[in-house]
């Protein structure tokens, strides 16, 4: 009396875990959704995908993803970009289905809950963030926190959070559409928040910092808050360091590897 299995579970190469309900996660993965995650529907699995040429960006899929599914990559040249990237994918079920549409603003129930809030926030600067150390005066640091990005809700609905949680946060409307941006015509305007009060600086980076699955975001941020009394005599090596690290970790600066097809829905 063993059940047969479908067409769809005999052709199925690796399992795959449902998403439980652990809110702050769910939060985490909108975060990422409403950045650079694309999420898409083939047959009964749902493909969580993104492209790369960051290695820390791998891994973050690999840390968020590989419990549930097999997290694949795939090197390929993109011609859209003119430049060698990887592909990255998870192919999960459709207890992810929550992950199909891509939020264009944060849901009242993250906006509500401090912990649920965070996590999103996150997962977007994992995907949409940037963390700068930088030379201030003669020998002084000055650390910035920005996010630049198309969706404006989501910017506003962020910085009115971070304000009415104490921090000092701003927001600009950096480009205007149909103005180019490092080659690239945008089709939207394109605002930024930044944050570079130091205390409300240092206070997001210690917040996101055990949330953040981002390698490389994870160092700066580490690198921030040790360096927090320190000149910039005393840590511009060290930034530099981290900095040449990151640009040879890039696909373009590695060693070429054969292109390779990207698989079907396993």
């Amino acid at each position: 009396d063993i059940p047969r299995r479908t067409l769809s579970e005999a052709r199925t190469k690796y399992p795959k875990t449902s998403f439980g309900d652990n809110m702050k996660l769910k939060s985490y993965m909108l975060g990422l959704r409403a950045g650079d995650i694309h999420a898409k529907r083939i047959h009964k699995i749902i493909r969580l995908q993104t492209t790369t040429t960051h290695p820390a960006q791998i891994e973050m899929m690999k840390r968020t993803f590989n419990v549930y599914s097999h997290v694949g990559v795939h090197e390929f040249f993109n011609k859209g970009f003119d430049v060698q990237q990887w592909f990255v994918y998870c192919d999960v079920n459709e207890s992810f289905s929550f992950l199909l549409e891509k939020p264009n603003e944060i849901s009242s129930w993250i906006m509500n809950d401090e912990p649920d809030f965070y996590n999103f926030l996150a997962g977007y600067a994992d995907c949409e963030g940037c963390w700068k150390m930088l030379r201030s005066h003669a020998n002084g640091t000055r650390f910035v926190f920005q996010l630049s990005t198309q969706d404006k809700q989501i910017l506003f609905q962020i910085v009115k959070k971070l304000r009415a949680l104490g921090y000092v946060a701003n927001i600009y409307l950096e480009t205007k559409a149909g103005i180019g941006r490092n080659g690239v015509k945008s089709n939207k305007d394109m605002y930024r928040i930044m944050i570079y009060q130091r205390e409300s600086l240092l206070r997001a980076a210690s917040t996101l910092l055990p949330l953040s699955r981002h390698q490389e975001k994870i160092e700066k941020m580490q690198l921030i808050l040790k360096s927090k009394d320190k000149s910039w005599a005393e840590i511009q090596y060290e930034v530099q360091e981290l900095r040449d690290r990151i640009k040879k970790s890039r696909i373009q600066n590695r060693s070429t590897t054969p292109i390779v097809t990207i698989a079907a829905a396993q």
